[in-house]
C-alpha cells in the first residue's frame, strides 16, 4: 500500500478525504447493444442497451480511509438522464442526492455514495485480494431509450435466406 501525498492529486477526479488530502478515482462506462434484426423491415428491429458505470479506486484507498474514516461525501450527477429508460443504483452504496443537491433541471439524477458502506466495501475487496492494484466497484446500470430502431445499433444487418432440396444460401448484408 501507498501513502498518500499531502497535497496532491493522483488523477484528474479526485476523492477528498482531508483539507488536501486527495484520492483519484476513474469511472467507467461500458455498454452493451443487443439486436433483434427481423427481414428487411428496420421497424421490426428490436434495440435493447444496456449500460453499467463503474468506480476504480487505487488500493492506496485502503489505508486513507483507514487513517481517515470521515472521508468527504463523493456525489456525482447524470445529466440528460431522460434518455434512460431505468436506473438502477447500487443501493448497497448510493442514495440520490436529497433535494438540495439536485440541479434544477429534471433531465439529470443526482446520487451521493454512502461513504461508510464504500469504505466496508473496498475493505471486503481488499481482504479478498489484498495484492491488487484497483478495486473496481459497480455503481449502477442502466437501460436506454431505444426510439429510433435498427439506427440505435452500431452494426445494422439484414439477412437473405434461400433454401432449396441440395443446399441452403445465406446472404448478410451490413452497414
Amino acid at each position: 500500500m501507498t501513502p498518500i501525498s499531502v497535497g496532491s492529486s493522483r488523477g484528474p477526479s479526485p476523492l477528498t478525504l482531508g483539507i488536501s488530502d486527495a484520492v483519484p478515482i476513474a469511472i467507467a462506462l461500458q455498454e452493451s447493444v443487443s439486436a433483434c434484426f427481423k427481414g428487411t423491415d428496420e421497424t421490426k428491429c428490436q434495440v435493447q442497451v444496456i449500460g453499467s458505470l463503474k468506480m476504480a479506486f487505487p488500493a492506496g484507498i485502503v489505508q486513507a480511509f483507514a487513517n481517515n474514516p470521515y472521508a468527504s461525501p463523493l456525489t456525482f450527477k447524470l445529466n440528460k438522464s431522460s434518455k434512460l429508460e431505468n436506473i438502477y443504483p447500487n443501493k448497497e452504496l448510493l442514495i440520490e442526492s436529497s433535494e438540495s443537491l439536485r440541479p434544477i433541471t429534471s433531465d439529470s439524477s443526482s446520487f451521493e455514495v454512502n461513504m461508510s458502506a464504500l469504505m466496508s466495501h473496498i475493505r471486503r475487496l481488499y481482504e479478498q485480494s489484498p495484492n491488487s492494484r484497483y478495486y473496481n466497484i459497480d455503481v449502477l446500470k442502466y437501460q436506454m431509450r431505444c426510439l429510433q430502431g435498427a439506427k440505435s445499433t452500431p452494426l445494422q444487418l439484414v439477412s437473405y435466406w434461400k433454401c432449396e432440396p441440395q443446399t441452403t444460401s445465406l446472404k448478410v448484408d451490413y452497414k
